[in-house]
């Protein structure tokens, strides 16, 4: 029996919130690696002045966008971990097909989930990549578009639970 894909979809959130973490830490770590980068505690302030000095200052607010976008996505983590679960107490309720990671979930919820993923993909890709401030407007859109995919789910969950 293949595995349920919503609840698969959180520890996958997960790794995909971590990877503008790692690709920060491999600016932060330089040509030398991880050899020289200094872990003992990366959030003080006597961290990122030294940071600050020893990055070029595009590599320095690249760093720092890259960091954000992962802040952002583990912040986000609850409210997609709640609609996930709201999606199976619908499902609960409602038909359910499909095969194998699939099994199990309706329709709604596979697109919710897949949207889900696809919204914070693109809006993690625009948040490190985006230095031009007039654009930082289309990371927006891209956020409100995955928690819009949230709300709908609740919506549903609470109309098919209350019929």
């Amino acid at each position: 029996m293949a595995p349920n894909l919503a609840i698969v979809s959180l520890p996958a959130y997960f790794f995909l919130t971590l990877a503008p973490h790692v690709y920060a830490l491999s600016i932060a770590s330089g040509p030398t690696g991880l050899v020289k980068y200094d872990n003992r505690c990366p959030r003080a302030a006597g961290y990122l002045e030294n940071l600050r000095k020893q990055l070029t200052p595009s590599q320095f607010t690249r760093w720092e966008r890259a960091e954000a976008a992962h802040r952002n996505g583990i912040e986000n983590f609850p409210l997609f971990a709640s609609a996930v679960f709201a999606c199976l107490l619908a499902d609960g309720a409602a038909a359910k097909v499909g095969l194998g990671l699939t099994a199990g979930i309706s329709e709604e919820t596979r697109k919710f989930i897949y949207g889900w993923f696809a919204s914070r993909l693109v809006y993690t890709l625009i948040y490190i990549g985006t230095e031009d401030n007039r654009k930082t407007f289309l990371r927006t859109i891209v956020y409100f578009t995955g928690v819009t995919f949230c709300f709908q789910q609740f919506w549903r969950a609470a109309n098919v639970l209350g019929n």
